[in-house]
């Protein structure tokens, strides 16, 4: 049925069972593509149904990328399930990716402000025991220190003569 000039012979050759799949759809694809339009697009359709039905659709799929024919299946309600289940793989992997990104980000935002955290907290316990228990003022202003803010005042903590000394400048 390979063989036969008739496309549809070709295309129940599908049905019939292909000896190497991937170059029979080939072979049938190059027919289709020789064909005038309105008949290329009709050999197409009933190629990619013969196709699902023998679960060989990614197969057909996947050779039609690589041939130069254009097939409008927007407006067909036969391939509806075809291009949903298309958009539906495609937002599965997007989501997929997306979350993986967002964790990778998330972590690396967590490992960033948890590393802010940690310096606001060794300054803190510095200031206090160098100078003793900290004013609640002190504490609420400390945490309002940004994080460069907060590495300057790690250093002037050593020649520090008083916490008023430190945070008498606006920070």
């Amino acid at each position: 049925m390979l063989a036969s000039e008739r496309i549809e012979d070709n295309i129940l050759a599908v049905l019939a069972g292909l000896e190497d799949s991937v170059q029979g759809i080939r072979a049938i694809l190059v027919r289709i593509k020789k064909l005038s339009e309105p008949v290329r697009q009709e050999a197409l359709q009933h190629l990619l149904v013969t196709c699902g039905i023998r679960d060989l659709a990614e197969v057909c799929e996947k050779e039609l990328k690589t041939m130069p024919i254009t097939l409008d299946l927007s407006h067909d309600p036969l391939f509806a399930s075809y291009i949903e289940r298309g958009r539906l793989k495609g937002e599965k992997q997007g989501r997929k990716k997306g979350l993986l990104l967002g964790q990778q980000k998330g972590r690396q935002k967590g490992r960033r402000e948890g590393r802010v955290e940690g310096v606001r907290q060794v300054v803190q316990l510095q200031l206090e025991k160098r100078f003793g228990r900290l004013p609640a003022p002190i504490v609420k202003r400390l945490a309002e220190l940004s994080d460069v803010q907060v590495r300057a005042l790690a250093l002037e903590i050593i020649d520090a003569k008083s916490l008023k000394e430190l945070f008498a400048s606006s920070r």
